[in-house]
């Protein structure tokens, strides 16, 4: 979880170096983007609630399952799965009010120049910029398609 935590947190400073790298003076400071940036583990939080609110209902149903000892042990282990879902949402929670605090961070002078040479900080944005275009795609595979929209309705008779 802390893996990433701070995955966010440098896809904050990614942000603020990417739009600084391409000549763009920021109009924010990287406290403010960090604090914009939490969108991302809050949301990510709402999802672990989910799934911790869904393995709930499941490992519930399969405990009804009278006669088959094999769904009493995925009861048990959903029961499990929910609660490390719920323990994941919690940290994400406490990250994304960490990075909502950052915006009150005084102002900070960057040697713009020198953060662009930095092979470390460069090798951590593209990482992040990796990571979050793969967790853009993971999300569109995994949404459910729409629904087909209903048939016309049949035309009126000629009269």
């Amino acid at each position: 979880m802390k893996k990433l935590a701070t995955l966010f947190v440098f896809s904050a400073a990614a942000l603020f170096v990417s739009v600084a790298l391409a000549g763009d003076h920021p109009a924010k400071t990287c406290g403010q983007m960090t604090a914009d940036a939490a969108a991302m583990p809050a949301k990510v939080a709402e999802l672990m609630a989910a799934y911790a609110e869904e393995a709930e209902a499941h490992a519930a149903f399969m405990a009804g399952v009278k006669g088959d000892k094999n769904a009493a042990a995925e009861a048990e282990a959903m029961k499990k799965l929910a609660a490390s879902y719920k323990e994941s949402a919690a940290a994400l929670t406490k990250t994304a009010d960490a990075m909502k605090a950052a915006a009150s961070w005084p102002a900070a002078k960057h040697d713009m120049k020198a953060l662009a040479a930095d092979a470390k900080v460069k090798g951590a944005m593209d990482k992040v910029g990796g990571l979050q275009k793969d967790f853009g795609a993971m999300v569109a595979k995994m949404a459910p398609a729409a629904p087909p929209a209903p048939p016309a309705p049949p035309a009126a008779p000629k009269k």
